[in-house]
């Protein structure tokens, strides 16, 4: 109860000095009163998965489980959050080596069929399928060892 008592008393006097400063403030000229917004201006900013500390005592006050549940939430939301992280990150390295898998399969049969028509049919057309097949590999093993200019 005696903090309920002093909570009234502190409001009455924040009323006062606001009346007190609202009347200094009314008699101050013009580059006086800009100067003093300029000094009394206050910006607080917060940021982050969880509310202002200021907040938080202000939801313990409708109730003292609020801040723990907003805490829960919170945790909640960050390990799913690095779960899903971890899922995509798993199905980016699958994707990387399946493609790498199917490259090389696709360049193999391409070399192949080269090699088999060359041999048996026409040489011409055998030297120009090996040579799209070795050609993809180059090429991608180029392009693999320059730099992204993305990044």
């Amino acid at each position: 109860m005696a903090e309920q008592e002093k909570k009234p008393q502190s409001n009455s006097l924040n009323k006062q000095s606001e009346k007190k400063l609202l009347k200094d403030y009314e008699n101050m000229s013009e580059e006086e009163q800009q100067a003093f917004l300029i000094k009394v201006g206050q910006v607080e900013t917060f940021s982050g998965p969880l509310p202002h500390p200021k907040i938080l005592k202000q939801y313990a006050e409708i109730s003292e489980d609020f801040p723990r549940e907003i805490l829960n939430m919170a945790k909640e939301e960050a390990h799913f959050r690095h779960e899903y992280e971890k899922k995509e990150q798993h199905m980016r390295s699958r994707d990387s080596l399946l493609g790498m898998i199917f490259s090389f399969l696709l360049c193999f049969a391409l070399i192949a069929c080269g090699i088999w028509l060359a041999l048996s049919k026409s040489p011409a057309a055998g030297t120009i399928l090996s040579a799209l097949g070795v050609g993809s590999v180059v090429i991608t093993f180029i392009q693999g060892t320059r730099p992204n200019k993305r990044e």
